[in-house]
């Protein structure tokens, strides 16, 4: 796994899960470290210009945190490259031989580097500040960076907009809640109380999955604020905006999460979705769905409130290439890695490795860890 963890001013890119308590965390302020090794922590996607290459610092567009490459942390050497102040975010791209990052610090400054043979060369990007709670996402196009945001005040700035693959036609989420999806300057709307730093995921059909259903009826508030979603809302886009379908969590519980998981973990060919399910009673479990609503697995709950668990990714992890989904319990209080089987209607734990953590106690950013 490949996560990124932050320890005041320096950034981490590394290629395992850090230890919570290691002293080997990097002490560098106001640096990034860049692992040498051939691991990227993007993903190429296909769109009308097979020359773009569209990053998001949750590395897949279905939500899954799976970075490509192999490397070993901390036995590779690292690139360390000066900040301006403490990074909030980090997202790179691919670029021929190069590689291009992009941080965004505490202040909403963007700075952006080009590495190529190991050399770092800082370079201009557009737009110079965002909003430093929204997440950048990057898109190269023939080598020349932007990061992708929205000409409308109403988008919030807690989360960032997403390019539809096929039309190239650009969805946000609005400070009302409301999905909008833009074609020039003609938008359409759906009302879907959609929580402001809820992640917008995409397909290769063009198709939209996002939190909805705003609520406070869960108060743990780790992740930023008291507010989560009570429901995941499927949403078509061709040939027009309308909404598939909406699967809803019975009240008192939520969906503690800015996004699900959106693949095939049963190998059927289909999608599902995943999402971490938290309530005061028993505190989190994870859950599987149909795109139609049907619940079609959950792993054990944690059996206390206020314990969250963290979705990572979904990949061919187990010993023999088996299908597993990764979290990570409690990552704030002694976290554990957890791999996940799906097995008949249950998904089973068949593998821990203790005291790992990944994520920051009330932070915006989940995207502190990857899988690889």
């Amino acid at each position: 796994s490949a996560p990124i963890l932050q320890t005041n001013r320096t950034v981490a890119v590394n290629a395992g899960l850090e230890r919570a308590a290691s002293p080997s965390l990097p002490e560098d302020r106001g640096s990034t470290k860049i692992p040498v090794h051939e691991a990227s922590t993007t993903d190429e996607l296909e769109t009308r210009d097979r020359r773009v290459v569209l990053d998001f610092t949750h590395q897949r567009p279905n939500g899954s945190r799976l970075a490509s490459g192999r490397g070993a942390v901390p036995w590779v050497p690292f690139i360390d490259i000066p900040l301006a102040a403490s990074p909030r975010w980090v997202v790179a791209a691919p670029d021929g031989q190069s590689s291009i990052w992009v941080v965004l610090l505490e202040d909403g400054t963007v700075q952006a580097f080009r590495l190529t043979d190991r050399q770092p060369e800082q370079i201009e990007i557009a737009p110079k500040n965002l909003p430093a709670g929204m997440p950048p996402l990057l898109l190269v196009k023939d080598g020349d960076p932007v990061l992708v945001t929205v000409p409308s005040a109403s988008a919030s700035p807690l989360t960032h907009p997403t390019v539809l693959f096929r039309s190239g036609r650009l969805a946000f989420v609005a400070t009302n809640g409301d999905l909008v999806l833009c074609d020039g300057g003609d938008c359409a709307r759906l009302a879907l109380n959609a929580p402001a730093d809820g992640r917008l995921l995409v397909d290769e059909r063009d198709r939209l999955l996002v939190l909805s259903h705003a609520t406070g009826r869960y108060g743990h508030g780790v992740l930023g604020d008291d507010i989560e979603a009570a429901g995941v809302s499927l949403v078509e886009t061709m040939p027009e905006l309308r909404l598939a379908h909406t699967i809803l969590i019975p009240e008192p519980r939520v969906i503690e999460g800015t996004s699900a998981i959106w693949t095939d973990i049963t190998g059927d060919g289909e999608r599902e979705i995943i999402v971490t399910i938290s309530g005061e009673e028993d505190g989190a479990q994870v859950a599987v769905y149909s795109e139609n609503g049907r619940r079609l697995a959950a792993g054990p709950a944690i059996g206390r409130g206020f314990r969250w668990r963290h979705q990572l990714a979904v990949a061919p992890l187990g010993p023999s290439g088996e299908m597993e989904l990764a979290v990570v319990r409690t990552p704030h209080i002694g976290g554990v890695v957890e791999f996940y089987r799906l097995m008949a209607e249950r998904l089973e734990i068949v593998a821990q490795i203790s005291a790992f953590t990944s994520h920051v106690l009330g932070s915006r950013n989940l995207d502190m860890a990857a899988d690889a």
